[in-house]
């Protein structure tokens, strides 16, 4: 399964680690942006909305 998110805890320096490994890793980030996300698609509200309109 391809990961959709990273665990970066609260320390300052993993986060900027982890944003700059996406930014500047073309292979990792093609491989996240692609990777299909367990929690939907984000138009659950649309969805609602037009449900009942």
């Amino acid at each position: 399964m391809m990961q959709i998110l990273k665990l970066a805890g609260t320390d300052k320096d993993k986060i900027v680690f982890k944003i700059n490994l996406l930014l500047s890793n073309k292979k990792e980030y093609e491989r996240m942006s692609k990777a299909h996300n367990s929690y939907g698609d984000g138009k659950a509200c649309l969805r609602i909305n037009d449900y009942f309109l």
